[in-house]
């Protein structure tokens, strides 16, 4: 179990299972098709991706998200630890991985270049 964008517990997810209607088998290929092995790690972001768009709706600009993303995973290290795990951007990719929109603006060399 986690805990949410809003607080909440969160159960973990099981290989092949939807979360919250993302399917994780799709986000599975996508992750190969890109070149990432998927960790604990890069499951809590995109969870995170998740909750946001969920609670807070879909963000007005790549900016908004990162800001977001860089506060909720600072005491991992911040921008850093994400782009870490995320290479091709952590809005960028992980949108991308978690099948969600990507946000305006995310052509910018340092949100990772859109796929």
């Amino acid at each position: 179990m986690s805990i949410g964008i809003m607080g909440y517990i969160v159960p973990a997810m099981e290989p092949g299972a939807a979360a919250g209607g993302l399917d994780v088998y799709q986000i599975e290929q996508r992750a190969e098709e890109a070149g990432v092995d998927l960790t604990d790690e890069h499951w809590q972001v995109i969870r995170f991706l998740h909750d946001y768009y969920h609670y807070e709706g879909e963000p007005l600009n790549a900016r908004e998200l990162v800001g977001a993303l860089a506060g909720r995973f600072d005491a991992q290290g911040g921008r850093r630890y994400l782009s870490r795990l995320f290479p091709g951007g952590v809005v960028t990719q992980g949108c991308w991985l978690a099948g969600l929109r990507v946000p305006e603006n995310s052509r910018d060399a340092s949100f990772g270049v859109a796929l």
